[in-house]
């Protein structure tokens, strides 16, 4: 009851009228980390209530159930920050003994339900999810390639190996997912945009070669308007140019201003591979722009950045959940879908390392540690999509 309770009036600063009936708790009892997402339960009579927790993303849910909520400030009870010592886990398991998992670090086990399960973003802040080998199929079989995106260890109590190919280790009755997604481990990352240093968003090749026809064929019609005499000649050549500049101006009007750009990072470590795929915006002016959160997730460089983008997530009727946020003009936001996948699909062709020139380099480099290096770079690469760098073993 303390706990709903605080909850409540942390969220005093919101129109009374938006109060009335809103509940709302905490799976993790406040448990969070710096950059990371963490759960918050919404019940049906808080469905199309804003929350706005203190420190944090706020969030507009049409929908009961389990929002991912993101602390973009210091914390404020009943938030409270997990420290490296302790293991924060969720488990669908009533009363199960995780020490042989953890034996240096305090563990503190929650227990969940399998349907709180459906956003794996929102778990963002737990080390591990504990979940039954009954509880699979209601889980669906991308279950464990999701949550292994999101940076987050399965743990499953079965008797055999759970379905897919990723990797699995044995310890006693569970199966410990031991994949690992390397990269940026929060949402604030100064590396993320090191690749955004080097790009100058302009008019794309296509964009450019559209004005260039235009132009031609504008100076053709006014030519041959020119032919005629000269009191019909000139009116007419009024005229169209008149309508091709209204004509621009309406065409401008329905062009989106947000300028972007992506490419992928490739990494190969058998058994698996993962692929990131980074996408970054920009606007010559501030405009909206909203990141759906299936496995596209928004990356900030600072707190201070996010909150200059500010951002508020939209969760609508069906449960899906998005991040609006104001893209301030000449700013750059970054988002990165993960894919992790059984290794074996074939990266394309490879250009040699000492060819380098992606831009995504420098943020590459970063993933690249212990056994892996960068390998090379795809030879393609437009105004749209910079080449795809891989990392793999020596």
């Amino acid at each position: 009851m303390t706990r709903w309770l605080l909850l409540l009036l942390g969220t005093l600063c919101l129109p009374a009228s938006s109060l009335a009936g809103a509940r709302f708790d905490l799976p993790l009892d406040g448990w969070c980390r710096p950059g990371r997402f963490f759960p918050l339960r919404v019940s049906p009579d808080a469905a199309g209530q804003l929350i706005n927790l203190p420190g944090c993303i706020p969030a507009n849910v049409s929908a009961p159930g389990i929002v991912p909520m993101l602390l973009i400030d210091s914390p404020v009870s009943p938030l409270r920050l997990a420290s490296d010592a302790q293991a924060i886990v969720a488990s669908t398991i009533g009363s199960v003994d995780l020490g042989s998992l953890w034996p240096d670090r305090s563990i503190v086990t929650f227990y969940i339900s399998a349907s709180d399960l459906r956003q794996p973003l929102a778990w963002e802040s737990a080390d591990a999810i504990v979940v039954d080998g009954g509880d699979l199929p209601l889980l669906g079989s991308d279950f464990a390639d999701k949550f292994a995106a999101a940076g987050i260890r399965i743990v499953v109590r079965s008797t055999t190996v759970p379905p897919g190919g990723l990797e699995w280790k044995r310890t006693g009755e569970f199966w410990m997912l031991t994949t690992r997604p390397r990269g940026p481990a929060s949402h604030f990352s100064e590396s993320a945009y090191r690749p955004a240093l080097s790009w100058h968003p302009g008019w794309s090749s296509l964009a450019r070669t559209r004005f260039v026809l235009l132009a031609g064929a504008f100076s053709i019609v006014v030519l041959a308007l020119g032919l005629l005499r000269p009191r019909m000649a000139v009116p007419l050549i009024v005229l169209f140019s008149a309508a091709i500049v209204a004509g621009l101006i309406v065409a401008q009007l329905r062009v989106s201003p947000i300028a972007s750009v992506l490419g992928r990072i490739a990494v190969s470590a058998p058994p698996i591979q993962q692929i990131d795929t980074w996408q970054y915006f920009s606007s010559p002016k501030a405009c909206a722009l909203s990141v759906p959160l299936g496995r596209s997730w928004p990356y900030f460089e600072s707190p201070d950045h996010a909150q200059l983008l500010r951002p508020v997530l939209r969760q609508d009727a069906t449960g899906q959940c998005a991040i609006e946020l104001t893209l301030i003009a000449k700013t750059t936001l970054a988002t990165r879908r993960t894919t992790i996948e059984p290794a074996g699909k074939s990266l394309g062709p490879v250009v040699p390392g000492s060819k380098l020139n992606s831009p995504l380099v420098p943020l590459a480099r970063s993933y690249a540690a212990g056994a892996l290096v960068v390998a090379g770079q795809s030879p393609d690469g437009s105004d749209a999509r910079w080449p795809t760098v891989v990392l793999q073993a020596p």
